[in-house]
């Protein structure tokens, strides 16, 4: 039996002419009864993203037999999976891969379940047709699943430098991933810590907080080999980052503090923007929205002088979510639409959901229900197409508080439901709490008084620090006890 027989029995390749032009095959499952065929071969393979979900135990079984095929060349490396769903192909000699975050599943699945795939096994095509294959990706390998590559990386360390930047504009997650595998590919302590920063973010974006923590927390360590102090502080923001991202105000605070000091004395005007802004957010968190406005400002005033769009953009978004917060809604509007129309000019997806849902925000709090739900779902599409769970999550709570405003409670009800089990995958302590407290609140006006005293006992058990949340926790909690004759 030959290697194409064998790869037939496997049903991983189909009969074409060429024995040297085998193709790994993929039966894919994209909806009950039905499933498709997708090819993958050095040249077209990755400018065809895997768009629709892969079932676990169909993939695992596929790997299990090319692990086992006698008639590689080289035996291919298999990556560990991760929560029961990631899996890596990768051949000895392979010089590019693909992965995607598996839309459509739910929780866990739907952003931690990916599938890596290496390149045709036999291929007789040059270096060059391998970049370009490589360059048509939009869907990278994925840090935990990670395979060590030999040759893999063609750019320096200052053109990696650069598509990070520009990856980083639009939140463009896959570009980072790639980014990372070459930076790693270079193998100089410089490139590996900026490998570790970047794929701290692209965890950081997709939800997976204690990974990025780690990942920023190694790069430190390399930054401090190099004695590096500038990539210190840029890590220090991202801790920040992850700090204020699941409620820890304090530990945020302080991060940011401590990265503004070295960006200020080395003189990074877009670093001191961006640490003013992190500062900024921080304060308005925790109800200091005085000084929230004080630092966003002075963060606007460097962005503009560096020519930051980006930058400006994403500041002018904070600033309209204070002047919502202070009942200031003609300027949250005005801001809001500034940073609307730059993002949209960029073509910042996540840049977009924020702004607008921004603009939802004001029309929910000023009674225009059906306004702030057409916003609402607008960003809520986007999140799902993104695959972003934070996002997902924020955005089911805000449609549940529209819901509950207007006087839907059975809606509101679900949506916070929804809304908690996300924060909960996503182990955000912050966000379960806020997604409790409402849930709290809509029992109570709905007379489900018993269920509504169950979960503000939960809520007594948690440290709540977000004004907001604990206004809405007392006011349910005085209603409880009017409803008991207290």
């Amino acid at each position: 039996m030959d290697h194409d027989q064998w790869m037939a029995m496997q049903g991983l390749t189909e009969p074409c002419s060429g024995g040297r032009q085998t193709k790994l095959v993929l039966h894919r499952e994209i909806g009950p009864g039905h499933s498709t065929i997708h090819r993958f071969n050095n040249t077209s393979a990755l400018s065809d993203p895997i768009q629709h979900g892969i079932q676990g135990n169909e993939v695992g079984n596929i790997l299990r037999g090319v692990k086992s095929c006698p008639y590689l060349p080289c035996p291919p490396l298999i990556g560990r999976p991760q929560d029961g769903g990631e899996f890596a192909v990768i051949h000895a000699h392979t010089r590019a891969a693909v992965e995607r975050p598996i839309a459509g599943y739910g929780k866990r699945s739907r952003h931690r379940y990916k599938v890596i795939l290496g390149r045709e096994f036999r291929t007789q095509d040059s270096k060059d047709d391998q970049h370009k294959a490589r360059a048509k990706a939009r869907h990278m390998i994925h840090p935990e699943t990670y395979v060590k590559f030999t040759n893999m990386s063609t750019r320096t360390f200052e053109e990696l430098q650069d598509a990070v930047r520009a990856a980083m504009s639009v939140n463009d997650e896959s570009a980072l991933s790639l980014c990372a595998v070459e930076l790693d590919a270079l193998g100089t302590t410089e490139a590996r810590a900026l490998a570790e920063n970047v794929r701290g973010v692209a965890d950081l974006w997709s939800g997976n907080y204690t990974a990025a923590l780690e990942h920023y927390q190694r790069a430190i360590v390399l930054y401090e080999e190099l004695d590096d102090r500038g990539g210190v502080a840029r890590s220090n923001v991202n801790i920040g980052t992850v700090y204020l991202s699941t409620g820890n105000y304090t530990a945020a605070f302080e991060n940011y503090q401590r990265a503004l000091e070295v960006h200020q004395e080395l003189g990074n005007l877009d670093s001191v923007a961006n640490v003013s802004m992190g500062i900024g957010t921080v304060h308005s968190k925790t109800g200091n929205f005085q000084a929230a406005l004080e630092s966003h400002h002075r963060g606007l005033a460097q962005y503009k002088e560096s020519g930051n769009r980006h930058g400006e953009a994403n500041i002018y978004t904070c600033i309209g979510n204070v002047l919502s917060d202070t009942g200031n809604y003609p300027s949250a509007l005005d801001y809001h639409h500034r940073s609307l129309a730059i993002h949209e000019e960029q073509g910042n997806r996540i840049g977009v959901a924020l702004a607008t849902s921004g603009i939802g925000l004001v029309h929910n709090r000023i009674g225009n229900y059906a306004a702030a739900l057409e916003h609402y779902h607008r960003v809520l599409a986007l999140y799902e197409e993104l695959g972003n769970s934070p996002g997902l999550a924020f955005i089911t709570s805000n449609i549940g508080n529209v819901h509950g405003n207007a006087g839907n409670l059975p809606a509101a009800l679900v949506h916070h439901r929804r809304a908690l089990a996300l924060f909960e995958e996503l182990g955000d302590q912050s966000g379960v709490a806020g997604a409790l407290a409402n849930i709290t609140s809509t029992l109570e006006k709905s007379g489900l008084y018993s269920d509504a005293e169950e979960q503000l006992q939960k809520l007594d058990a948690m440290q709540i620090v977000v004004p907001g949340m604990i206004t809405t926790i007392e006011q349910t909690r005085a209603a409880l006890q009017e409803h008991n004759g207290n």
